[in-house]
């Protein structure tokens, strides 16, 4: 499948934001999805607890079984431990080289883009030993401009679009990290070339109407309110299994 625009969110005791498997060692066939401008949002606190997973190894993404794909203008913010975890590996090329990708036929590789945006206190990376490949992303701040390290069910307030520039200025010199480095799209007429990476944009708040996630990005609370909006703050309530997500373009 391919999928644009992806929000997901993970509660502290969610577990993987996304999984894409193939078919084992042979592959046969190979799971091939690919997926462009996308915000994953983590808990810094992130301990899973999933009671359908077969086991609770932690990441934000999972890429496992010998699965093909393609994956660029991602963001993976409050990373606690990975962000990306893949194993059982099979035959399938991996690489970071966007050079290569003419030369490969699909669905024989992964290919995950090095412009990745990848923040928080865990590693970018974890993969087993035979699934050597991928290591290079972008450690920084991606400038959001309300994210929680810690949403929960009792979060009032985000905000995921990006900050465009770092001055007032706005030279091209000042532009995030959002806007530098974007992955040009698969061609085919399904995806569409952004300016951004991440799923939001400078100004695209296309949330609203379609979950109901997207009323918590209309109005910021008051300024006395600690319900959890802040940019450091959002504990998470009862219901500690969050898992809040949003895909458009999903064929």
């Amino acid at each position: 499948g391919r999928m644009q625009f992806v929000f997901i969110m993970v509660g502290k005791n969610g577990h993987h934001a996304c999984e894409m498997d193939g078919n084992g060692d042979g592959s046969d066939p190979r799971s091939f999805p690919q997926m462009y401008n996308a915000l994953i949002v983590g808990h810094e606190d992130q301990t899973p607890s999933s009671v359908s997973s077969d086991d609770q190894d932690p990441a934000l993404m999972r890429l496992r079984e010998g699965t093909g794909g393609m994956f660029g203008n991602l963001i993976l913010t409050n990373v606690a431990t990975y962000g990306i975890l893949q194993n059982d590996c099979g035959s399938e090329t991996r690489t970071q080289d966007s050079s290569l990708l003419s030369s490969l036929t699909s669905p024989e590789y992964l290919y995950v883009s090095p412009n990745t945006i990848v923040s928080g206190q865990g590693f970018s990376f974890a993969t087993e030993l035979g699934c050597e490949g991928l290591s290079s992303a972008r450690r920084v701040d991606p400038l959001l401009r309300v994210m929680p390290t810690g949403a929960g069910e009792d979060t009032v307030y985000i905000d995921p679009t990006t900050e465009r520039c770092t001055t007032t200025e706005c030279e091209a010199s000042d532009l995030g990290p959002a806007f530098t480095n974007v992955d040009t799209v698969p061609s085919g007429g399904f995806f569409e070339q952004t300016d951004y990476i991440g799923a939001f944009g400078e100004d695209n708040n296309w949330i609203v109407g379609w979950s109901s996630i997207g009323a918590l990005t209309i109005e910021p609370p008051a300024a006395d309110d600690d319900g959890g909006g802040g940019g450091g703050g959002g504990g998470d309530g009862g219901n500690h299994e969050l898992l809040l997500g949003l895909i458009v373009g999903l064929i």
